[in-house]
């Protein structure tokens, strides 16, 4: 009997978490979350080459986009909950994993806006479907990183408030 009740997992150990399970968690999911969307960045811009017609090309790149930008979202969400979990933990503030997740969010925010959307600019401009000048996207970029920033110093920040109380 004693075995046996060692061995559950009660709902009250999910609020004292092992810091070094978290951190193993963590690395996990940043590894796939990169590899991922790596991937599906790489399929966003081969969609435009792999169609003869342009406006299926177009479409199954805007799927594809979709689906990269769902996948940066959702990820910066898990990521940040593990950040705060292992900073609990721990019981005092980790800044590591939380710049880990903005430089994740930023880097793909800005390869989107520099490489990826410029890429299918140039496409539909070389196709004659785009009028007029080219989309300028980094600006939007910026204000998605700053955003992302800000959305991760107020993560830490209450993290931070939570621990010195």
């Amino acid at each position: 009997m004693v075995f046996l009740y060692k061995q559950t997992y009660t709902s009250a150990q999910i609020l004292k978490p092992d810091p070094e399970k978290v951190k193993k968690v963590f690395t996990i999911v940043l590894g796939i979350a990169v590899v991922v969307t790596f991937a599906l960045s790489w399929f966003t811009t081969y969609e435009l080459q792999a169609s003869n017609i342009p406006l299926e090309g177009s479409m199954k790149y805007q799927n594809m986009k979709s689906l990269m930008i769902f996948v940066l979202n959702f990820s910066f969400l898990i990521m940040m909950i593990l950040a705060d979990a292992y900073s609990l933990s721990l019981k005092k503030l980790a800044i590591a994993p939380f710049l880990l997740v903005i430089g994740y969010y930023a880097i793909f925010v800005l390869k989107d806006a520099y490489i990826i959307s410029d890429y299918f600019s140039l496409w539909q401009k070389s196709l004659k479907m785009l009028k007029g000048d080219l989309p300028d996207f980094h600006s939007t970029a910026w204000i998605k990183c700053w955003l992302g920033a800000g959305v991760t110093l107020f993560n830490v920040a209450l993290i931070w408030w939570g621990l010195r109380k």
